[in-house]
Formats: structure tokens, C-alpha cells, sequence
């Protein structure tokens, strides 16, 4: 074996075992449903303690969904076509006091079955917040340049 296959093969062993028990700690991102096959999409993720809590005590990952679209649409990836407030989405917060909780808009009322989706992918408890947001709702989203 050379020097290289040793340093790759222990830098991935030292990765991995770092992970080792954190696979089921809960994350913090954004995601999109697709309701036809009852499947989240386009979902970013992040391990909580790589974000501060900002001065609302919550946090969440940074990057914005629209950022997100834009970026993997001018890649050409599959999926990402039209606009990406058309597609139901939401995001993942914690806040420092009351825990784990998930913003969407109200086609959650149409699609309560992505709940279960939401709480796998993101490990989350069984008894996390949803929260409505007229942001999430579908057709909402940022006005003019975004920020």
C-alpha cells in the first residue's frame, strides 16, 4: 500500500469515528417536498454547533433557499426548474431555550404526511414544533433583490 492509500484511508477512518454517535443527533437546514412522490429534496444540512445563535436566541444554517436554487439551477441539476417558491419548503431552527423546531408554509395542512420525512431526515423529536410562516407558504418569498 502506498503513502498515499495509508494517509486517505486513515484520514477517512479518523473522520468517520469522529462521526461515530452523532448520526442521530438533530441538524439544522432547508429542504423542499415534492408531494408527488412523497420525498424531500434539495436538502441542506448542518450539525447546529457550527452556527451561533443569533440575537432572537434561534439559529439555522445560512444558506437561503432561493441562494440554493439559483446555484444548483445554474448547474443545470435535475429538479431544479421554475421558481423555487412553486415547490412546498421550509426550514430547521433551533433555539437555545425551547429546542428543535420547523418553519413551513401552510400546505403543510395539504401535506402532513412530509412531517415524517422531516423529522427522519433531520433527526429530530418525534414532537417538534411545526411552525406556519406565511414566508413558506407556496408562491411567498423574498421581494426584489432578496436582501
Amino acid at each position: 500500500m502506498s503513502k498515499m492509500e495509508c494517509s486517505s484511508t486513515s484520514t477517512l477512518i479518523d473522520y468517520m469515528s469522529t462521526s461515530i454517535g452523532n448520526e442521530n443527533d438533530p441538524r439544522i437546514g432547508i429542504f423542499w417536498y415534492l408531494p408527488k412522490e412523497n420525498k424531500l429534496f434539495g436538502v441542506l444540512e448542518d450539525d447546529p454547533s457550527d452556527r451561533p445563535f443569533n440575537m432572537n436566541g434561534d439559529r439555522t444554517i445560512k444558506r437561503l433557499h432561493y441562494q440554493h436554487w439559483a446555484k444548483q439551477k445554474a448547474k443545470g441539476e435535475k429538479g431544479y426548474v421554475g421558481d423555487y417558491t412553486m415547490v412546498p419548503r421550509g426550514r430547521v431552527w433551533e433555539n437555545e431555550k425551547t429546542g428543535f423546531f420547523v418553519t413551513v408554509g401552510n400546505w403543510i395542512h395539504e401535506y402532513p404526511q412530509a412531517k415524517e420525512l422531516i423529522i427522519a431526515e433531520f433527526d429530530l423529536p418525534n414532537d417538534v414544533e411545526f411552525r406556519e410562516n406565511a414566508h413558506w407558504d407556496i408562491g411567498s418569498g423574498w421581494d426584489g433583490d432578496k436582501f
